[in-house]
């Protein structure tokens, strides 16, 4: 019974490459015209695999030699001109491509401790004739450890620190007047962005602004529409540039010229500028100030339409960026209108302990006489405490030279200190 092979060359190749002869293994006698037929066929299907039929079967195909490229002498003159220009094009792209990445590592954007030892002068060699060498060390500065190099703040630049996008957890904003001034703020600003054709800046990082930018988006004027539309109306273009600014960092300054800085400034200086320090940090707008703006508002703003997914995302980022509340993504497709939005930021986060539901929500089961609630996990020493066993345990384990709980006698692992640099 005749088959054919499972696995056969890709048919790419069969016309890329030259015609081929296929000699069965065991053929019948044949008469010449049909042997020369069988010659000239590029590919035939035979009862029996050819010679290399087995590297076919299991998938690995014998390529047949790629042509050679045509010399650029037998192109005609245009083509070889072209040809010249596109291979001084690629080489000049792939020379500005090392370039770019050699100077990324040519110039760390981290401080390094330094490499070389540098070795002073000998008094022989100092040609200054009311040089002194030091008999004492008095007065030489101290030079600190290595050891704690990495977690010394001083050793890295404003560009290593960690800047977060949104206030720390610790930090949100709890109270309900103030979440709704900012959350007004933050409407303003994406449909002002909106409105000003600056679709593709919503993702962008937008400026946090002080005090003055808050009071300039509360002042635009909102204008609802039929189905949820929104207008803004006023300074539009002030609130727009605000959003855009960049913080640019200040020019570094010699050290000793910030050593006489300090030296010529004076007390009562250092004091308002702490004071201009401690009225940033303070809190844009108070809660009763909060108060009096969300009673001068028309409601409607409440009613402006979310459906569109880019000015849904520009507010729930903006909200995360002034608030530090975060609105889970499962929550989105539930909000279609901004009082929804500020629905969400009232519900009280849901307790992340059993202890805290019971306490917060059912405090009757804790009065009950048989039940009794624990804020965290009874571990076998409670039990022990409780029936008064403990107390022998530890004793009897002390005697016999054993840790009564934890591990505090082991050293503790060195793989820290290497990753810090430290061992």
């Amino acid at each position: 019974m005749r088959r054919i092979p499972l696995l056969r060359r890709p048919c790419g190749l069969s016309f890329a490459s030259s015609p081929s002869v296929v000699v069965p293994r065991f053929s019948p006698q044949v008469s010449a015209p049909a042997a020369s037929a069988t010659a000239t066929s590029t590919r035939c299907i035979s009862s029996t695999p050819s010679s290399w039929s087995r590297a076919g079967r299991f998938g690995q195909p014998t390529l047949d030699r790629e042509p050679e490229p045509t010399p650029a002498s037998s192109l005609p003159p245009q083509q070889s001109t072209e040809l010249s220009e596109t291979k001084q094009l690629s080489a000049e792209e792939s020379r500005e491509v090392d370039d770019l990445v050699q100077s990324q590592y040519d110039e760390p954007t981290i401080p390094l401790p330094p490499r070389t030892r540098t070795w002073a002068p000998k008094q022989e060699e100092i040609k200054d004739s009311s040089y002194q060498p030091a008999d004492t060390g008095e007065g030489l500065p101290e030079l600190k450890s290595t050891n704690d190099w990495f977690s010394d703040d001083e050793n890295w630049d404003a560009t290593s620190q960690f800047v977060g996008f949104a206030p720390a957890s610790d930090e949100r904003v709890q109270d309900l007047r103030i979440l709704e001034v900012l959350l007004r703020r933050a409407v303003v600003e994406a449909l002002v962005m909106n409105q000003e054709g600056k679709g593709k800046s919503m993702a962008n990082t937008w400026g946090m602004g002080g005090r003055n930018e808050l009071v300039k988006a509360l002042g635009l004027r909102v204008v609802v529409k039929e189905g949820g539309e929104a207008e803004v109306q006023g300074d539009v273009k002030g609130v727009l540039e605000s959003l855009e600014e960049v913080d640019e960092q200040p020019p570094e300054e010699d050290e000793e010229d910030e050593e006489d800085k300090w030296k010529d400034e004076e007390p009562a200086d250092m004091e308002t500028e702490q004071e201009a320090i401690e009225e940033e940090i303070a809190p844009f707008v108070e809660p009763e100030e909060a108060a009096e703006m969300c009673k001068g508002w028309d409601k409607t703003w409440r009613n402006i339409s979310l459906d569109d997914m880019g000015l849904k995302f520009a507010v729930t980022k903006r909200i995360y960026q002034l608030t530090g509340h975060r609105i889970h993504d499962y929550k989105l497709h539930s909000i279609l209108t901004v009082g929804g939005l500020l629905k969400v930021l009232h519900s009280k986060p849901k307790p992340t302990k059993l202890f805290e539901f019971i306490e917060e929500r059912k405090p009757e089961l804790t009065n009950l006489p048989n039940v009794k609630v624990y804020s965290r996990r009874v571990t076998p020493i409670d039990k022990e405490k409780e029936v008064g066993r403990w107390k022998v345990i530890e004793r009897e384990l002390e005697k016999r030279g054993l840790p009564a709980t934890g591990h505090s006698h082991l050293p503790k692992p060195n793989q820290r200190a290497w990753i810090l640099g430290k061992a």
